[in-house]
């Protein structure tokens, strides 16, 4: 009797979150510039709750070298942008302007260590709330550039659009030495 009942959930949660528009879909993938047969992937992975987000290395052929983290709908991947050592990913949650920074190389070298050890939060947005951040891109192997505008949240309003003319920032990475 339990079996049958959680097929049926199962089946409601997924149509549920099917009917929001959350799909088990791949929103980025981004090759490496080190390395073009590593390629960083963020799909979408639906929750009754709203969608999660798995960030995870793969092979071109699609086999999963290693994941990377997974995270919910309040930390979604709009971004993703690698140094051009390929050691380092950036995954940028616009709205909330905040970069996850994977330290790639170490993850690849720890196999089974859990994210914790190589990602950290990095907010793009100092004390101005709130902001969207975008265009984030590696200047040096320590260093990213972006781009940073006020924004609303609410009814009818889209989040995506800039309320103020966007501001170009810089910002050395902790944690990252250059490697000039």
């Amino acid at each position: 009797m339990r079996a049958p009942v959680l097929v049926i959930l199962a089946a409601v949660a997924s149509q549920g979150c099917g009917e929001l528009g959350y799909r088990d879909r791949v929103l980025h993938r981004v090759p490496s510039p080190a390395d073009a047969t590593l390629i960083a992937v963020c799909q979408e992975i639906p929750e009754f709750d709203g969608p999660g987000h798995d960030i995870r290395l793969e092979r071109v052929d699609g086999t999963v070298v290693r994941r990377l983290y997974r995270i919910g709908d309040g930390d979604p991947c709009h971004e993703l942008a690698w140094a051009a050592d390929g050691r380092t990913l950036a995954v940028v949650s616009s709205h909330v302007a905040r970069a996850m920074v994977v330290d790639v190389a170490r993850a690849l070298s720890q196999p089974e260590t859990k994210s914790g050890s190589w990602t950290r939060s990095v907010s793009l947005a100092g004390q101005d709330r709130p902001r969207l951040a975008r265009h984030l891109r590696f200047v040096a192997a320590g260093e990213i550039e972006y781009e940073v505008c006020a924004h609303e949240f609410g009814k009818g309003v889209d989040w995506r659009v800039c309320t103020a003319p966007a501001e170009t920032r810089r910002l050395q990475l902790p944690g990252v030495r250059r490697r000039d």
